[in-house]
């Protein structure tokens, strides 16, 4: 009768090194799916913004106005709306998140008080960790918000 001894030593680690590898695949996986889903809800949340920062431009003395700070090595990026002199919604993003402006100065949109802007301005918003970004051209003589493709 043939006695039952187990596994041996190297189907163990083969086990072992399939196992590993799928775990990483996953987590590889599971992070950038998190990392675009970061970006879609930020992309969400900043058109959101400028939309209702340009409704309320009318409304406001002074228009309404959208400051974004870059991220540095100890700080992340942010951007906040101020309506007049009331600021009314701030977002400090995620470190693998950018906002990048065209032109680059100044480091604010600006909606007067009719809802339109001094000049064309093109808003990034890119995420290192997935390589994406989505972007927007605003419009100087009507105000209007642009997602481009």
């Amino acid at each position: 009768m043939k006695r039952d001894r187990g596994f041996t030593v190297i189907e163990i680690v083969l086990a072992l090194l399939i196992g590993s590898t799928l775990l990483a695949l996953i987590t590889i996986g599971g992070n950038r799916t998190l990392a675009r889903r970061g970006l879609n809800t930020a992309s969400m949340e900043l058109e959101g913004a400028l939309r209702n920062a340009r409704q309320a431009a009318p409304n406001a003395a002074g228009g309404t106005r959208i400051l974004f700070q870059e991220a540095t090595p100890t700080t992340k990026g942010s951007w906040q709306v101020l309506v007049g002199t009331q600021m009314t919604h701030q977002r400090e993003m995620d470190r693998d998140l950018q906002i990048t402006l065209s032109p680059p100065t100044p480091a604010w949109i600006e909606f007067s008080g009719s809802g339109t802007l001094p000049a064309d301005r093109q808003v990034t918003l890119s995420s290192s960790a997935t390589n994406d970004s989505i972007r927007w051209k605003l419009h100087a003589s009507t105000g209007a918000i642009e997602r481009l493709p």
